[in-house]
């Protein structure tokens, strides 16, 4: 009877290799460590509070605008110190009045120490179109600071309704 042929292990000066080289060592550390710094800092509650507020703002001026295209009527955002809304400013005041529905509200409260600053000269409107303007007249472009403690996150619009997050750094 005959034995199968099987390759003999490769062996080094007579050791076989069952550990790991310095190398390879070297490289799993340096993973690991790149792991660990990745999560650390995406683990910061401020952070994280931050760009979920971020997000969440972004979302309502971009579900404005829709509306305000898809409706073919300008969609207003009411800008107050406690929230954001968006409405049809049907009786054209400026402002989101007890009898207009809001389609959208952002409000502050939900994130605890959060503070917002704006650079638009007043409320907002969206065109049927989809651009923002002033509630006067003219296009608008700012942006909307939004602080928490030392971080800061800024969503910004250009006059063509582009929405974006910028991280602004201290």
């Amino acid at each position: 009877m005959s034995t199968p042929f099987t390759l003999p292990i490769c062996q080094v000066g007579g050791v076989k290799p069952y550990g790991m080289t310095l190398l390879e060592l070297i490289v799993v550390m340096g993973i690991v460590g790149i792991l660990l710094l990745v999560l650390l800092s995406r683990n910061n509650p401020d952070g994280m509070l931050l760009r979920r507020a971020g997000n969440e703002l972004q979302l309502v001026l971009q579900q404005a605008r829709m509306e305000a295209i898809k409706r073919n009527a300008e969609v207003l955002m009411d800008f107050r110190p406690e929230d954001i809304l968006s409405c049809l400013d049907e009786n054209q005041s400026g402002t989101c009045d007890v009898q207009e529905a809001p389609l959208r509200t952002w409000r502050t409260a939900e994130y605890q120490g959060l503070n917002y600053q704006m650079t638009f000269p007043g409320n907002m409107l969206w065109s049927p179109a989809g651009f923002p303007k002033q509630t006067g007249t003219g296009f608008a472009a700012g942006s909307i600071l939004l602080k928490k403690k030392e971080r800061a996150l800024k969503v910004i619009m250009s006059s063509g309704g582009r929405i974006r997050q910028e991280e602004v750094k201290n």
